[in-house]
């Protein structure tokens, strides 16, 4: 059982979403990679994933934020219950505003759905790690 936790507390660490952007000609493309492919949490992190970003291109749409190419890196945690704390830019390259919308996307859509009771199991009641990769 402590190997199980500890391996699932490498995985959870070694989480890493991608969300990406084209410019508004072309198609916007989102992507799923975790560095763990074979992880158990990959179903529910597919839906945070999806949430987040129809929420960042929507912000998108609204403000017309287009005109700019680079990368914003977000880090937070989430609990169990679906909650999330701790969110803040680690790294931007394309300035204030646009790090505040990738921020702002994963606060409002907050909270997500409680973890499932069995990967609830396997986390426990510690907060889940992950960087989100928002590219302009």
């Amino acid at each position: 059982m402590a190997h199980m936790v500890c391996w699932s507390t490498a995985c959870i660490a070694a989480l890493l979403l991608l969300i990406g952007c084209s410019s508004p000609g072309n198609n916007r493309i989102g992507s799923f990679r975790s560095l763990t492919p074979n992880s158990p949490f990959n179903g529910y992190d597919r839906v945070v994933y999806k949430k987040v970003q129809e929420r960042w291109y929507h912000l998108l749409d609204h403000a017309g934020l287009y005109e700019r190419a680079g990368v914003v890196q977000v880090h937070f945690s989430f609990l169990y219950n679906g909650t999330v704390q701790n969110v803040g830019v680690t790294s931007n390259t394309v300035g204030e505003i646009y790090g505040l919308y990738c921020v702002k996307a994963i606060q409002d859509s907050a909270p997500f759905d409680p973890l499932p009771d069995d990967l609830h199991r396997l986390s426990g009641d510690k907060p889940r790690e992950a960087t989100f990769t928002f590219y302009y």
